[in-house]
């Protein structure tokens, strides 16, 4: 899931903080794994100040829609992260008879039909 969303956390990681709290909702999908995804910014509780304020800022969450269930967030830094090793996990999984996801096919969408996304 990770390897077919590898340009949108490219993307996140590379944002302004304000780039990243207007971060429009993305579909991808790759035919070759059978996988349709949605990843959009959400917010999340990311650190606490000395005067013991907790931040949030936004993370990337990527949802993989029916019939798969898996969801993972990401901040600024676990996306880089993942695209720096993306070759070597490539590497790793074709070396262990995996297959490797093709090209994905990503479609921006607006916020109100992220929102109707089924779940």
């Amino acid at each position: 899931m990770l390897l077919a969303c590898v340009e949108v956390l490219d993307e996140f990681w590379k944002s302004t903080e304000e780039e990243r709290l207007a971060f429009t909702p993305r579909f991808i999908e790759n035919r070759s794994q059978r996988l349709r995804i949605v990843a959009m910014a959400q917010m999340h509780p990311n650190f606490e100040h000395s005067t013991g304020l907790i931040v949030d800022r936004p993370w990337l969450r990527i949802k993989a829609l029916p019939p798969d269930t898996e969801h993972i967030g990401l901040g600024m830094i676990k996306c880089r992260a993942v695209c720096a090793v993306k070759g070597d996990l490539m590497l790793w999984l074709k070396s262990n008879g995996a297959s490797v996801p093709e090209a994905s096919h990503q479609i921006v969408l607006g916020a109100a039909e992220a929102e109707q996304t089924p779940a």
